[in-house]
């Protein structure tokens, strides 16, 4: 005879079916929310092919490799990360971005789901909420850091997850500017962490009550325009 579990254990069970539902790490909740209309293209292909709890779940998952990429133990004010117990995910129709985010909150375009045919959609999903949850847990120096950093910083985390396209990224090398942004940034990064293990972890950690050049001083012996200069010898193009 099937017995009713005690109410306890009917506690722990609806608390555990709210834990798979938004998702959760370290208290943090990852809710996925729908704002384009349901009969697009791109919201049918995002349920048919990706989904909510896909996506929870990956936003989970980006967290804890961005907390261990850039170095961030504990929240609070002594602490090394933000202290956000929520972030949040909207599928929203949007008419030029693929994405954008706001403090805790970003968003994917439906209409890029619907009309992307470069490669695997779930891939590039994943890729795309690595770099945007990068954006909501690295610092940006107060507002005081080059913004081309702070995307390069967001890239370098996609990178680091292997979750980059094969054409379309730059190579080693390419790039006008160190802070030119992106991709270009994130290859530099890349070179500056063969110089020291850690590099991105412990830059961006300098980055939680302001900005200077000076860091990358601090932290390779050599001020940001020579080790640019220095990349660039060893990648000519």
């Amino acid at each position: 005879m099937e017995t009713i579990p005690r109410p306890n254990s009917l506690l722990l069970l609806l608390l555990n079916c709210l834990v798979l539902f938004n998702g959760s790490t370290h208290g943090v909740e990852y809710p996925v929310t729908i704002t384009a209309l349901n009969t697009s293209a791109g919201v049918q292909r995002f349920v048919r092919r990706i989904g909510k709890s896909y996506a929870s779940r990956r936003m989970e998952s980006g967290t804890n490799f961005i907390w261990k990429t850039l170095h961030q133990t504990a929240a609070g004010d002594d602490g090394d990360r933000k202290d956000y117990s929520r972030v949040e995910l909207f599928i929203q129709s949007m008419k030029q971005q693929r994405t954008y985010h706001v403090d805790n909150r970003i968003a994917i375009n439906s209409e890029y789901i619907g009309n992307y045919t470069a490669g695997n959609l779930k891939r590039e999903f994943t890729g795309l909420l690595y770099q945007q949850m990068a954006l909501v847990w690295a610092w940006d120096g107060v507002g005081q850091a080059p913004a081309g950093l702070v995307s390069g910083i967001a890239d370098y985390v996609r990178m680091r997850a292997h979750l980059v396209s094969r054409s379309g990224w730059a190579r080693p090398g390419d790039g006008e500017r160190w802070d030119q942004g992106n991709d270009v940034t994130a290859r530099f990064l890349e070179y500056c962490g063969k110089f020291k293990e850690g590099f991105v972890g412990e830059l961006n950690r300098k980055m939680k009550n302001g900005y200077s050049d000076d860091y990358f001083k601090e932290l390779l012996g050599k001020n940001v325009d020579r080790v640019w200069r220095d990349y660039k010898a060893r990648y000519p193009r």
